[in-house]
């Protein structure tokens, strides 16, 4: 590239900047009741890749931490942005997530007891500790994400340690 090529280039995104600048103050002087501002992130593609591995009893507290920890990255974003979105959205989009390696989980942990689930018991299992995960990520976001996720995941995993065992066996005697 050539220097007058790369100033005339910096001269558009400049102008064009200007202009993308100049249209959202009149949107935001003129909106009379309610102002919808959409934006593009890469966030879902982080938190993709946060929880793109195999979940298994012993890693799904790196992988909750992971997604912790994407969240965090994006701070400044979730404060802002969070109490104006439905709280139901949220829960939906992550619930994908947290349900998806509680099931993972729950498959592990019920073969390694030895225990003959249905699927919809191990399903119902794993949407109680997907609800749990969920519950837990949202309320950290909604009081300003104070704690570090290290010591956050730690606890909660202290707090279950063995209750997922008594769950599926409740489960399996239950028979339903």
């Amino acid at each position: 590239f050539t220097l007058p090529f790369v100033a005339a280039d910096l001269s558009s995104r400049l102008m064009d900047l200007s202009e993308e600048t100049r249209v959202l103050y009149v949107a935001m002087t003129r909106a009379k009741e309610q102002l919808v501002i959409i934006a593009t992130c890469d966030f879902e593609e982080k938190l993709k890749k946060a929880v793109d591995c195999n979940f298994t009893y012993d890693s799904w507290m790196r992988g909750y931490e992971n997604v912790f920890n994407v969240i965090l990255d994006e701070k400044q974003f979730f404060l802002k942005v969070f109490p104006s979105i439905d709280h139901r959205r949220t829960e939906l989009y992550f619930g994908k997530i947290a349900n998806r390696y509680s099931r993972e989980v729950v498959e592990e942990k019920a073969e390694a007891l030895g225990l003959t689930l249905k699927d919809s018991a191990k399903e119902f299992v794993a949407e109680i500790y997907g609800s749990l995960m969920i519950t837990f990520l949202i309320s950290w976001i909604e009081n300003g994400m104070k704690e570090q996720p290290t010591v956050l995941v730690k606890n909660f995993s202290t707090v279950l340690h063995g209750s997922l065992d008594l769950m599926l066996q409740q489960a399996a005697l239950a028979d339903f």
